[in-house]
This record gives C-alpha cells, sequence and structure tokens, in this order.
C-alpha cells in the first residue's frame, strides 16, 4: 500500500507538470496573444470595467467571447477530465497508458459541453464557482473571487445579504447533487443532461454519508497532512531564533526555511486537486456497485488489467528529483543576498500614501467635512470623495445613486436643489452614537482642505459628464489647488476628456478589472482593487511613469501584504488601523518580520 501511495505521488505529480506546463507555457500565452490582437484591433490598449461595454458589443468581442469558451473547454479537459480518466484507469488497474491517448481522451470528451447545458457548466467553472468558493475550480480561474467592495456592499445590505446566502444555499446543493456529472459524461460517455440526472440519482439517500465519506474523512485527513509540515517548521524556526548562533545565519537559514515551506504549500494545494478527484471516484464506484450499476468505460474497455504498480518511468522521475534539487539550491542562493541586506529589505520605512476613502473613512460619517477634518487630524496624506451634481447646477459630495442609505429619502442628487439637499442629516454607519452630519458642498471642501491635505475628486454617477469636469476644473483654478488634486473617474471616456482637455490637471482611472496592457491606459494614476493589484500590474504601471494606487483595503492581511508592495498609495476607511500597523511593522522582531511578510505575500 506505500509503494502504491508513492507510485501515485509520483504519476500525479508528473502529471501536474505536463498539464500546468502546457497551459501555462503554451495554451494561456496563445490565448493572451490572441486577445491582445483582438483588442488592438479595436483600437485601444486594453479593456477594463469602465468602458468594456462597447467592446463586447463588437466583432473583436464575439471573437473574445468564442476564444474564451474555447480556452475554459480545453482546460476542464486538463484540470477535470483528465484527472477523472486516471482516478478511472487506477481504478480499474489499468496502468497502461500514454500521455497522447489520455489527453485525446479527454478533449474528446470535451465536446459534450458544446451545448446550451455546456455553455452554463462551462459558466459555472469559470465563474459561479470561484466567485462563491463552491464546487469545483479551474486552474485558471482559482483566484477569480468577489471583489471586496462588492463583498462590502453586500454585508452591509440585509436585503443583498439574503439573496447571497439563498443563491450561496443553492449552489452548495447544486455542486453536491450533481458533482458525478462530469465522471457519468467522460466514463460512461452519456450527454450532460443524462450524466445530471445519474448523478442526482447516485446521490438519492446517500447526502449524509457523501458528506461524512468525502468532506469530513478523505479532506479532512488531506488538510491535517498539510498542516501539519508547516506547524513543525514554524516551530523549527522560532527555536532557532532563540539559539545564539549568528544572526546571519539564523535569519538565512528562517528565509531558506520560508521559502522551502511556500513551494511546500503550493505543492501540496496543486496535488490536492487529483486528490479530490480520486476519492470522488472512489466513491463513485463504491456507490455505484452497492446500487448494482456497472460502468462501461468506452476508451479502455478492452485494455487488460495489470498486475503493474510503476505509472511513469524513471527517467520521469528524475526529472523531478532534479527539479526539487533546483529549487532546493536556489532557495539556498536567495536567502543569502536576503539575509545580507536584510536591514534594507525589512526595516526600510516606504513612502505609501494614506488615502481616506469618502472623506475620513471610519473617522466620521463618510463624505463629511467632518470626516475630512478628522482625517487632516490623523496625517492622512489624501482624501477621496464623491461629486454629484444637483438639480440647479451645484455640487456636493454623495455616494450612493440617491440619499436613502445614509438619510433615508430616495431621491437623487439631481432631482433636488441646493437647499432641499442641505436640509438632509447623513447617518454614521461607522459608529450610530455619533451625531449625523449635514451633507457638504465641493466648494466647502475644497475651502477645507487647501494646504492641508490632497483631493481626489472622483465624479459620480449619472450626473458626472463633460460639464461637471469643466465646472469641477474652474473652481479648482479659482483657490489655486492645480496641484492639491486628482480627478477620478470609473468612466474611462472622462479621463479621456479630461487628458485632452485639460492635460495639466492630474487624473486617475478607477476599474477592478482589466485584459490587455492595462499600464497603458490613460491616466496619470492607475487606481485597481485590491484583487486587480498583483505586484506584476503594479510594477508596469510603475515602468511607464504613472502612480499605482489600490482601492479599497480594510483588513489587516491586505493592508500588510500591500504595505510590503511597490504601490504609492492605500484607499482605506480604516486610516488609523492603517498608520498603526505601519508603526507596529517598524518594532517587529526579526522573526516577526519574516513571517509576516511571507504571510502578507502569500494572502
Amino acid at each position: 500500500m506505500i509503494k502504491f501511495n508513492k507510485e501515485l505521488i509520483w504519476l500525479y505529480t508528473w502529471f501536474q507538470i505536463l498539464t500546468k506546463g502546457i497551459i501555462g507555457l503554451i495554451i494561456v500565452p496563445i490565448y493572451s496573444l490572441l486577445i491582445k490582437h483582438l483588442i488592438y484591433s479595436s483600437g485601444r490598449p486594453g479593456i477594463s470595467s469602465g468602458d468594456f461595454r462597447s467592446f463586447l458589443f463588437s466583432i473583436q468581442g464575439l471573437g473574445l467571447l468564442i476564444l474564451t469558451v474555447g480556452l475554459v473547454m480545453v482546460v476542464a479537459a486538463f484540470d477535470i477530465n483528465s484527472l477523472i480518466v486516471i482516478s478511472a484507469l487506477i481504478k480499474e488497474n489499468k496502468m497502461k497508458f500514454s500521455a497522447r491517448v489520455l489527453f485525446a481522451v479527454s478533449l474528446k470528451s470535451a465536446r459534450n459541453l458544446l451545448s446550451f447545458k455546456g455553455i452554463i457548466i462551462l459558466a459555472y467553472l469559470a465563474v459561479l464557482a470561484p466567485l462563491t468558493g463552491v464546487g469545483i475550480n479551474l486552474s485558471i480561474t482559482g483566484n477569480f473571487k468577489i471583489p471586496n467592495f462588492i463583498a462590502e456592499a453586500i454585508q452591509e445590505n440585509s436585503v443583498y445579504l439574503t439573496i447571497y446566502t439563498i443563491m450561496f444555499t443553492l449552489l452548495i446543493f447544486i455542486s453536491i447533487r450533481y458533482i458525478f456529472t462530469f465522471h457519468y459524461m467522460i466514463l460512461g460517455n452519456e450527454s450532460i443532461g443524462p450524466a445530471m440526472k445519474k448523478s442526482a440519482a447516485l446521490l438519492k439517500g446517500r447526502w449524509i454519508k457523501f458528506i461524512l465519506d468525502f468532506f469530513v474523512k478523505k479532506m479532512a485527513v488531506f488538510s491535517i497532512a498539510g498542516i501539519v509540515p508547516v506547524i513543525l517548521v514554524y516551530l523549527g524556526t522560532e527555536l532557532l531564533f532563540k539559539t545564539n548562533i549568528d544572526i546571519f545565519l539564523k535569519r538565512m537559514t528562517a528565509i531558506f526555511l520560508l521559502i522551502v515551506v511556500s513551494g511546500f504549500v503550493t505543492y501540496f494545494f496543486i496535488m490536492s486537486v487529483p486528490y479530490f478527484f480520486t476519492k470522488l471516484t472512489d466513491i463513485l464506484y463504491e456507490y455505484a456497485e452497492n446500487g448494482h450499476e456497472k460502468f462501461v468505460f468506452e476508451a479502455y474497455k478492452n485494455v487488460e488489467p495489470v498486475e503493474k504498480t510503476q505509472y511513469i518511468k524513471k527517467s520521469a522521475k528524475i526529472f523531478m528529483l532534479g527539479i526539487l534539487i533546483l529549487f532546493l539550491i536556489s532557495a539556498g542562493i536567495y536567502s543569502v543576498p536576503v539575509a545580507q541586506n536584510f536591514e534594507k529589505i525589512f526595516y526600510t520605512t516606504k513612502n505609501i500614501d494614506i488615502i481616506a476613502h469618502r472623506s475620513g473613512g471610519d473617522l466620521a460619517a463618510e463624505n463629511s467635512l467632518e470626516g475630512l477634518l478628522e482625517a487632516i487630524k490623523e496625517g492622512a496624506t489624501w482624501s477621496e470623495i464623491d461629486i454629484q451634481r444637483t438639480k440647479d447646477g451645484h455640487y456636493i459630495i454623495n455616494h450612493d445613486n440617491d440619499f436613502r442609505r445614509l438619510a433615508g429619502v430616495a431621491k437623487s442628487s439631481e432631482k433636488m436643489d441646493l437647499s432641499e439637499i442641505k436640509k438632509l442629516m447623513i447617518k454614521d454607519h461607522f459608529n450610530s452614537e455619533r451625531p449625523a452630519r449635514r451633507v457638504a458642498t465641493l466648494e466647502e471642501f475644497l475651502d477645507a482642505a487647501k494646504g492641508n491635505i490632497g483631493l481626489y475628486l472622483e465624479l459620480k454617477g449619472k450626473t458626472a459628464d463633460e460639464k461637471m469636469v469643466d465646472d469641477v476644473i474652474e473652481m479648482v483654478r479659482e483657490r489655486e489647488m492645480e496641484t492639491e488634486i486628482v480627478l477620478i473617474s470609473l468612466d474611462y471616456n472622462i479621463i479621456k476628456y479630461i487628458k485632452n482637455k485639460y492635460p495639466e490637471i492630474k487624473s486617475g482611472y478607477l476599474y477592478f478589472f482589466a485584459i490587455g496592457d492595462s499600464d497603458k491606459m490613460i491616466g496619470d494614476y492607475l487606481m485597481m482593487e485590491e484583487r486587480e493589484a498583483t505586484e506584476k500590474n503594479i510594477s508596469s504601471i510603475l515602468n511607464k511613469g504613472k502612480r499605482a494606487i489600490v482601492w479599497t483595503v480594510n483588513n489587516e492581511e491586505s493592508m500588510k501584504r500591500f504595505i510590503y508592495s511597490s504601490v504609492n498609495g492605500i484607499i482605506t476607511d480604516h486610516v488609523q488601523l492603517l498608520k498603526s500597523i505601519m508603526n507596529d511593522m517598524s518594532n517587529m522582531s526579526d522573526l516577526e518580520l519574516i513571517l509576516d511578510k511571507f504571510l502578507a505575500i502569500g494572502n
């Protein structure tokens, strides 16, 4: 049994190297090149959340849709279909197979997805499953999550939260009920409809048993096996720093061990996928046999069972060992200069702008003048506010489309005169014990901020147009505050208008997703939602001479991650917390700094 498990580990490691290499080095790069060509042919460097609609309804948008569906189908064949084939072959002791035949069977089975139901399943695999964390994920969309600003909006609204909870529960139900759909499609050569029915029938009366067999017994054991080595290395590292050996050796060893642990965790996560399908296949065969059902595995029905348990060639094992040795050598080499430059890398205080979200964040009622004054007291570098136009042409500070959430009035600013709006009182949702505040005008904010704090002026809502740009810039010029403000917007057309007509005014483009060369987009500041703010994207923006800003960062883990990044500014609702974390990091021990940085980067 030990030998069998060892061979299984070798097999799945080799399989993951092959498939992830094909996906990462061939399929995805080709897809990216084709997508970039489509985007360039539409006359733009990239598409993003602020200008994607017109692209989607173009011929290039249709091409992107077709290519994306094809990509998801091929990746599903490698990530799901191939693993089901392997796990079934192992179950039936039919180990004599080649990678070429295996991939051919998997790709052939993917054709079953070329139907309306198939497209729905692909959308579920590519979007819904990773967004909710429910069900099977594809390797290319594993990090696709609900943007934090949307998640926070859901949590703050009881109606949205109820709808999300119902949908989440429904998705869990669907995921479990049809969890064997791919198995029946591939092993039984069924079309999608019959495969879904058979999956539901197999689980009928077995829901509790399945949850115990799979989630409690199988996945719990696997999770514990992965956690224990990490804990042991952590304890070993902690003991290391209590010894009297040279500080350089302590630092170098700790960095080396944490790199190795990071590699182990990554490997363990990759191996969890084949483990997942192997256990599912085991359970499927068990339930089917108990129900007197027999699979006809068409692709390999004439293959005779074999006794041999050596799944892959010795040369492949030597190659994998070579990769492991190369990784360990690289980790050792990398740890030396990091330890030598420890103070410079870990103790250098970065000049990151603290940007208070919606005036002062949680320091007062959102978008209130009082919030701005508190942000100034706290030493924030900038304050971000939302500008809308009233019915009689004035400019006030408010985020939502109406005043229902903050003041209990379901009317928008464009349908109200300034005199009406001035009678409203903004509730403080951060602290209900603090007093409500009046809606402020842009003029009041500009006067209070001048010489005290910079302003990110977001042109917001339906009234955000070229007239708003012209009017706001006129107010700014009257006060000679051109260097103290940045005009920002989610609407890319507004940013283009600012850049063309007022090139001397700093502008910032807000977006929560981008495809193509996003660093070439117009705007002096490119302002990304935190899921989009990878170190690669940040570096690309900085290399183009632009400033990289991330929004809205409200939890401690994310704050640490971006403090360690190259980002220029962090927009947050929690100015005091961000300041506190920055100060605390300067008082950490060596071990705390190393662990903190590795955990922050991992998040």
